[in-house]
């Protein structure tokens, strides 16, 4: 869903001069689905004979606006963080974003700050409320651009970590409801195409085994929708290090971790072993936020740390940015 900015901004200006009442607003036209979208024609690759896709992926969880009590988050309060968001990706440059705990006010005020960005998902309680969040995809479109799949004949989509994962829905036991948001991305350069993903695995839910399942249906689901066997990029937050129990990460162990890859070589001088959440300071840290991939090359890792417009904390994680490469052998 590639939300038109005018008719985003027009619904969201209209929730927020009726102000904050009992009765939740209608935001249906931020639920439609890909199935109304036509897919656009793709350009021509503005280097046919490129060897090589370069692309740098971004996995960050923002923490969610408290769009009715802001004062409860005090200083690390949205309005008061929001101004370090445009200079941190203009600097860094990110080609792919994969986003968690996104609300539609700061869906509105991403999608005017990052301006050469288009972003792609719904509501994980697909309800049409203010407190909803998202898990999208923001994408560079000077860089990349949606391109419908040769079997699947859609661009983009998303389904929910349950065992119904096309309806909005969660393992009992769960503390909310979970998605994944998914694109399959044009590379303009080269022409190439990879299989991106996004998610945000449950935490503080009453079975601890629920995010072992989520993990399950999360690659069977990218089994089914990546038939072509595209490089893949998956992101999220994943509220879980990669030596907690219970394990999680089984059925991506196939899949190169990012950072670990990069520890590997060269003595892990393109990596970082940084902390990826920091709880606005509050916490001394945890690596729970991971970029995995296949087909690609890692070349480098960062956890983004760097203040912004004088904010300390951009967010309660920091952003984790990969830079990776793939070898373009034949036409895809």
């Amino acid at each position: 869903m590639i939300i038109n900015k005018f008719l985003f901004s027009l619904i969201f200006g209209t929730i927020l001069t009726a102000g904050c009442g009992s009765s939740e607003p209608d935001l249906s036209e931020f639920y439609k689905g890909p199935e109304t979208e036509e897919p656009d024609t793709p350009e021509e690759p503005t280097d046919p004979d490129a060897t090589e896709m370069t692309v740098k992926a971004m996995s960050f969880n923002i923490r969610y606006a408290r769009y009715d009590n802001p004062e409860l988050d005090g200083e690390n309060c949205w309005d008061n963080r929001k101004v370090a968001f445009q200079p941190m990706i203009e600097e860094q440059q990110p080609t792919v974003i994969g986003i968690q705990e996104a609300r539609p006010v700061q869906l509105d005020y991403l999608e005017t700050a990052w301006a050469d960005y288009q972003w792609l998902g719904v509501g994980r309680n697909n309800n049409g409320a203010l407190n909803d969040e998202f898990v999208p995809i923001f994408y560079n479109t000077k860089e990349v651009e949606p391109a419908a799949g040769k079997v699947l004949n859609k661009d983009w989509g998303y389904f929910w970590l349950s065992d119904t994962p096309s309806t909005p829905s969660a393992y009992e036991g769960s503390a909310s409801f979970r998605i994944a948001t998914w694109v399959i991305l044009r590379h303009k350069e080269s022409g190439a195409r990879f299989f991106f993903i996004n998610t945000h695995i449950d935490v503080n839910g009453t079975d601890e085994q629920v995010p072992v399942k989520q993990m399950i249906v999360l690659k069977e689901q990218i089994d089914k929708l990546n038939t072509e066997h595209l490089p893949l990029i998956l992101t999220g937050d994943f509220n879980k290090t990669l030596d907690a129990q219970p394990y999680i990460f089984e059925p991506v162990e196939e899949m190169t971790n990012v950072r670990t890859y990069l520890n590997s070589i060269d003595g892990g001088v393109n990596s970082d072993n940084s902390p990826t959440y920091q709880g606005f300071g509050s916490s001394s840290g945890l690596i729970v936020d991971h970029i995995f991939c296949t087909e690609f090359t890692p070349e480098k890792y960062s956890v983004i740390k760097k203040e912004y417009e004088g904010v300390k904390y951009i967010s309660d994680h920091y952003p984790i940015l990969g830079t990776l490469t793939h070898k373009i052998e034949q036409e895809q």
